[in-house]
């Protein structure tokens, strides 16, 4: 005499052997209603099949935000490069503007006032310069700590998707 045991969750709906029958291995000895176990099943992988969907949704959205914000760095860093070529240009004319001037003025062919024009655009030029770059400096700081932030909750979040899914993994194994 021999005990059976399933492992699922169902309901045994007809017995075909009594107690003492002789039975041939493969042969049916009951049937088995498996409409809960299945039902549970389906939700279960559906449930699975959604986490998924949203990990890989919730992947693509942080990669194209860290992408964006990594774009913004270079661009922000590029025009840093090309605003600092420009103004020490502009910064080298307005030097040489003064020595001509100064030249100017040994000769008499220009007035002191000329010179003090001169100096003022050229320490107008030298502020310009440094609070542009200085602020082309706060936006890729800015940029890079978004790209950190991003990358950590883009791990945490993707790490608290990745539990859900194994939970649910779990369950449909256990199934």
């Amino acid at each position: 005499r021999e005990s059976v045991f399933v492992s699922a969750n169902a309901k045994c709906t007809d017995v075909y052997v009594e107690e003492g029958d002789e039975i041939q291995a493969g042969a049916p000895l009951c049937h088995l209603d498996m409409t809960d176990t299945l039902s549970s099943l389906e939700t279960a992988t559906t449930n699975y099949n959604n986490a998924l969907k949203s990990y890989q949704d919730q992947e693509a959205l942080f990669d194209a935000q860290i992408a964006l914000a990594e774009k913004t760095v270079s661009d922000t860093m590029k025009s840093y490069q090309d605003q600092e070529a420009l103004f020490d240009a502009q910064i080298a004319l307005a030097e040489k503007n003064v020595r001509d001037l100064k030249a100017l003025l040994e000769i008499g062919a220009a007035a002191q006032a000329e010179i003090d024009q001169a100096e003022l655009n050229l320490q107008n030029l030298q502020t310009s310069k440094s609070s542009a770059l200085t602020q082309l400096e706060a936006g890729i700081q800015n940029a890079q700590t978004n790209i950190q932030s991003l990358q950590v909750s883009k791990t945490s979040a993707l790490t608290q998707l990745e539990t859900g899914m194994q939970t649910t993994q779990i369950s449909i194994d256990q199934l």
